[in-house]
């Protein structure tokens, strides 16, 4: 799965000249070899909102059939900020890390048996190798960030703690 990070210090005007340059990028990926999904990892703000999802809308007028099209998302996306349900995804995946302002309301509602209120959320999870929280959600697809670059050793011991977070 290939993975683009769209960066916005939240000043700029997204324009339509920038969406329309940024889909083209996006779907020339979509079509290389070997690629079975692509994830979109984009902290909108709430101003680039109509931005973001008028992005995903474009993509997926021309999106092959047998690729994924996944996004990260903002753990209170999938719990009480929904605006994502509706947007033509296959997932997306809670960001359960660098939870900012929500952190605490998010653990203790994981931590208490509460699950993310979009099915479009229910699939997978992701985590950080410097942020780990107990109380995961089980049977979920895992996707791994780390802060540093990746070494043989990093990669064991992150599979190694996931297999522990997953109940393996």
């Amino acid at each position: 799965m290939a993975v683009v990070r769209i960066e916005s210090d939240g000043t700029a005007e997204l324009s339509l000249e920038q969406r329309t340059r940024t889909v083209a990028e996006i779907s020339e990926l979509s079509h290389q070899k070997n690629i079975v999904g692509v994830q979109i990892d984009f902290d909108a703000k709430q101003s680039e909102r109509v931005f973001y999802r008028d992005l995903i809308l474009d993509l997926r007028r021309n999106w092959p059939a047998d690729v994924g099209l996944s996004i990260t998302a903002l753990a209170s996306w999938c719990i009480s900020d929904t605006w994502i349900k509706d947007l033509p995804v296959d997932e997306a995946v809670p960001m359960l890390f660098r939870m900012g302002a929500d952190n605490n309301q998010i653990r203790m509602h994981l931590k208490s048996g509460g699950d993310f209120n979009l099915d479009l959320c229910r699939n997978s999870i992701g985590i950080s190798t410097d942020e780990l929280i107990d109380d995961l959600p089980i049977g979920r697809r895992i996707y791994i960030f780390n802060t540093q670059s990746w070494t043989q050793q990093s990669v064991n011991k992150a599979l190694t703690t996931a297999r522990q977070k997953d109940g393996q």
